[in-house]
């Protein structure tokens, strides 16, 4: 929507450099720690402060839209968004991101698929 959009566009210069800093440092472990176990804690703890810090920049109405949306649109949606991961860490953060949504009762992959 137009007001989940603003909320996620609008932001000052001070806010977006504060998540620009936040975001290059969180590249930077999952650089460090990519081939982990996904059930690692280091890992775990990683992917805590992704979540965080996404919720932060485009905010839980956000986050509840996106789960909404079917999987091409989602794919869309991340293509506009230039990634600083190589495909092999995208894959590997991907794991790790719906390891910690199973794990916290955000995410059922059997639910998702339709079973």
């Amino acid at each position: 929507s137009k007001e989940i959009a603003d909320k996620i566009y609008n932001k000052s210069d001070e806010e977006n450099l504060s998540l620009d800093k936040e975001f290059i440092n969180l590249a930077r472990e999952v650089k460090r720690l990519v081939g982990k176990p996904v059930h690692d804690p280091e890992v775990q703890e990683l992917v805590n402060k992704h979540v965080q810090a996404s919720l932060k920049y485009v905010g839980e109405e956000a986050m509840h839209a996106f789960r909404k949306l079917e999987d091409e649109e989602i794919e869309d949606f991340q293509s506009m968004m230039a990634s600083p991961y190589t495909e092999e860490e995208e894959k590997w953060l991907d794991q790790v991101i719906e390891y910690y949504m199973v794990q916290n009762g955000m995410y059922n992959p059997n639910q998702h698929n339709g079973k």
